[in-house]
């Protein structure tokens, strides 16, 4: 079948009738229109791992023809060949050719090699078999060569039990992948995309691969749980949103209608609002639209129901109607458990919810209302598991692993000139670092939101602060990645906790 591929494959037609003609245009999906892999499994018609495989083939060719930056004539004759390899593999898959990719790739490069032969002569035999290939820097790769991400998805989804878990996409990619050291092999866990791979389960390395694929499959059960829960909130990976201001899913409680004070009051359970005489009706209809789709992006995070915005029922909101004077964007009364954003204000939301939050932990351990938990654990008070955990955090925010003082405190020294204690508190600390990992969780699902905390302008900034600067009010560089992880860490442990003392449903 292979050394006769060509006439094999010539002259046949699709179930849509004739392939295409040049002239409707030289695009992948226009000459092959992408087919229905995932549902085409799940009825059957053909195994997972086709699906999959020939999923990953569509996904790693070129989606028209390579410009080659050559002579018109030899450009079209490039093109005439990308067509030809693209409906060779079009029929490869609508006839059931082929088993393995290697299988698949010898009738393809045949059938290539024939057509080659005939329209362009002996010298583009071998070129012919690249033509559906992208171009890198260092040339053309052959279309079915695959990349390590399409790759990872062409074996392991259908292994993870893809199409028939929804809850997996056909673009994820988790697999077992092996190293060396020395004579030395390991295997790793990852997840990866088109651009990068990360390590899963902490960076363990296995010395049996049956082990490594075990652990593979609790992993991913847990990732796609949380997936669920995720989208139970209305999340999803579409980013949408008004340009430079918010990039997420939509808050499905609002849609496309305009937020109102009951939302607020009924949904997030606010305990009250409070609006400054100076905001005039239409500001006060774009503050609601904002602090309505901030709370959600907030809750989403901290894996929270919409009534956590309020830390259920405790917070109340006002905007600039009790301003603390030039320079002072927002604040938080502990005493009367209210957040307050200036006209100002856009983007400290987080940074004064992570006082809040601060407040709700110190009620939950029974400190009372006005009190802030962080306050009292440097103070000496650790008679509840809250208190123990969030004193990992604050002796990680001035000290590191090696026992040094922490660039952030330094920094936050520097900031207090040696006058009050502001910067350097255990209290905005930790506000800080809460605003921090606010914006990086959010970053890392691609998604931003402005008026929750302060933007971040390319990828070397992040929370409104230079990444490189030689002095930050907020942790940076692989200081930052480890303390927004121990945040991270905190705030999965510590919320349950305070959720259950609080009494919260």
């Amino acid at each position: 079948m292979i050394s006769n591929a060509g006439s094999v494959l010539d002259g046949r037609r699709t179930g849509d009738g004739e392939l295409p003609s040049p002239d409707e245009g030289d695009f992948l999906y226009r000459r092959w229109p992408k087919p229905k892999f995932a549902q085409m499994a799940r009825d059957g018609v053909v195994t997972p791992e086709r699906a999959a495989r020939f999923m990953a083939i569509y996904a790693n060719l070129a989606p028209r023809p390579a410009d080659l930056g050559v002579e018109p004539e030899i450009q079209e004759l490039w093109a005439s060949l990308w067509r030809h390899s693209i409906d060779t593999l079009r029929l490869i898959w609508e006839e059931r050719l082929g088993g393995s990719l290697r299988n698949i790739q010898q009738i393809h490069d045949a059938a290539m090699a024939e057509k080659s032969r005939e329209i362009a002569g002996p010298a583009f035999v071998e070129m012919g078999a690249m033509a559906s290939g992208r171009k890198t820097r260092k040339g053309i790769v052959h279309g079915l060569s695959l990349s390590l991400y399409n790759s990872v998805r062409a074996l392991w989804l259908p292994k993870l039990g893809w199409p028939f878990d929804e809850r997996l996409k056909d673009e994820d990619a988790f697999a077992v992948l092996e190293g060396s050291k020395g004579k030395q092999r390991w295997f790793g866990l990852f997840q990866l995309d088109q651009t990068k791979t990360e390590t899963l389960g902490v960076g363990t390395n296995y010395a049996d691969r049956d082990e490594a694929e075990e652990k593979l499959q609790e992993i991913v059960e847990e990732v796609l749980a949380r997936r669920v829960a995720d989208s139970k909130l209305g999340l999803n990976d579409r980013a949408m949103g008004k340009e430079n201001v918010r990039v997420g899913p939509p808050n499905p409680r609002r849609g496309s209608r305009k937020a109102s004070t009951s939302d607020l009051l009924e949904v997030l359970q606010i305990r009250g609002l409070e609006f400054g005489k100076f905001l005039g009706q239409r500001e006060r209809q774009a503050v609601l639209n904002e602090v309505y789709d901030a709370f959600f992006d907030l809750c989403s995070v901290l894996r929270l129901p919409a009534a956590g915005a309020s830390l259920w029922g405790r917070a109340g909101l006002a905007f600039g109607s009790r301003g603390l004077g030039p320079g002072v964007a927002g604040h938080f009364e502990p005493a009367n458990w209210v957040v307050h954003i200036d006209r100002s204000g856009a983007g400290v939301l987080a940074h004064e919810m992570g006082h809040a939050i601060d407040a709700a932990m110190a009620e939950a351990c029974g400190l009372g209302k006005g009190a802030l938990l962080s306050s009292g654990v440097i103070a000496g008070w650790k008679n509840h598991s809250l208190a123990r955990l969030l004193e990992e955090v604050l002796v990680a925010c001035k000290r590191d692993e090696h026992g040094r003082s922490t660039q952030f405190y330094l920094d936050a020294l520097k900031f207090d000139k040696g006058k009050r204690i502001y910067w350097s508190s255990p209290e905005e600390m930790f506000a800080r670092l809460f605003e921090a990992w606010v914006h990086d969780t959010l970053a890392a699902q691609g998604r931003r939101n402005d008026f929750l905390v302060f933007p971040s302008s390319g990828t070397d900034q992040l929370a409104g602060q230079e990444w490189r600067a030689l002095i930050s009010n907020y942790p940076k560089g692989r200081e930052r990645e480890r303390l927004v992880g121990l945040m991270g860490d905190f705030i999965r442990a510590a919320m349950p906790i305070a959720r259950r003392e609080l009494g919260a449903s």
